[in-house]
C-alpha cells in the first residue's frame, strides 16, 4: 500500500483530533481511537472521510490491557496493517502532593505510561511484519523539568521519554519511535498562561497546535533517520534561564 494507516489515541478532540487530521490531509487512513467521547470521535471520523480517506472509530480503556488488543485486533480486520501509532491519550490533573489518591495515581500511570506501552507492543507486531512502521509519543516538558502539582503526570511522560528509548532500541532496524515533548499547548489562554506563565520562557510565548501537529508530520514523512529522540517544543522553557 502506497497510503499508512494511522492509529491515534485520544483522537477524538483537542490535539489527537489535530493530529488525525493533519495525518489524514498528508494521505493516511485513520484509527480514531476514544474512550468516553464517542459523539466528538465520530466527528473527527467523518472530517476524516472529507479528505477522502476511511476512518474508523474504535473505543478502548487504555488501562485495560484485553480492550488494547481488541482495538489491534479491529484494525487487522478493517486494514490488515497499520504503518504509525501515536500514543496521544492521557490524564493531566493538577493535585498537591497531600491530595494524591491511589486511584489518581493508578489511572495516570496506567492510561499515560502502561497503555502506551501496550499500545506500542501491538502496534510493533504489524510493523515488524511489514519491515517499517513509525511510532510517536506525545510526552511533554513535565517528564524533562518537575511539575509539583502534577507529580503522577510528570512520572508518567519521564517514564515515556525513557519508554521511547527503550522502544526504538527494541524495535530497530524497521521501526523508528520518537517522543514530542511540548511544552503548555495553546488551547484556552488563560488556562495555559496560568499553568505556564510566559515569563518562564526564553521565547516569551505559549506552544501551538500547529507546531506539535507539524513535528509528527515530520517524524512520520520526513525523519527516517530520527530514532529514539524526543523533540522539544518548549521555546526554552526546559533550559532553566531565569
Amino acid at each position: 500500500m502506497s497510503e499508512k494507516v494511522a492509529l491515534i489515541t485520544g483522537a477524538a478532540q483537542r490535539l489527537g483530533r489535530a493530529i488525525a487530521l493533519e495525518l489524514a490531509q498528508n494521505g493516511c487512513h485513520c484509527i480514531v481511537h476514544y474512550y468516553r467521547s464517542k459523539e466528538a470521535a465520530l466527528e473527527t471520523a467523518q472530517q476524516i472521510e472529507r479528505f477522502g480517506k476511511r476512518a474508523i472509530v474504535v473505543q478502548a480503556d487504555l488501562a485495560v490491557s484485553e480492550d488494547i488488543e481488541c482495538m489491534f485486533a479491529r484494525v487487522r480486520e478493517s486494514f490488515g496493517r497499520v504503518d504509525v501509532l501515536v500514543n496521544n491519550a492521557a490524564i493531566f490533573q493538577r493535585e498537591e502532593l497531600g491530595e494524591i489518591t491511589e486511584t489518581l495515581w493508578d489511572q495516570t500511570l496506567d492510561i499515560n505510561l502502561k497503555g502506551a506501552f501496550f499500545c506500542s507492543q501491538a502496534a510493533a507486531k504489524f510493523m515488524i511484519e511489514q519491515k517499517s512502521g513509525c511510532i510517536i509519543n506525545i510526552a511533554s516538558t513535565g517528564g524533562i523539568i518537575p511539575y509539583k502539582n502534577h507529580i503522577p503526570y510528570s512520572i508518567s511522560k519521564a517514564g515515556l521519554i525513557m519508554l521511547t528509548k527503550c522502544l526504538a532500541t527494541a524495535c530497530a532496524p524497521y521501526i523508528k519511535v520518537n517522543a514530542i515533548a511540548p511544552s503548555s499547548i495553546v488551547f484556552d489562554e488563560k488556562a495555559s498562561e496560568q499553568h505556564t506563565p510566559v515569563s518562564c520562557i526564553p521565547l516569551k510565548r505559549l506552544c501551538t497546535v500547529d507546531e506539535v501537529i507539524g513535528a509528527a508530520k515530520f517524524l512520520v514523512f520526513s525523519g527516517h533517520y530520527i530514532t529514539g529522540q524526543v523533540i522539544c517544543l518548549d521555546g526554552g522553557r526546559t533550559l532553566g534561564t531565569k
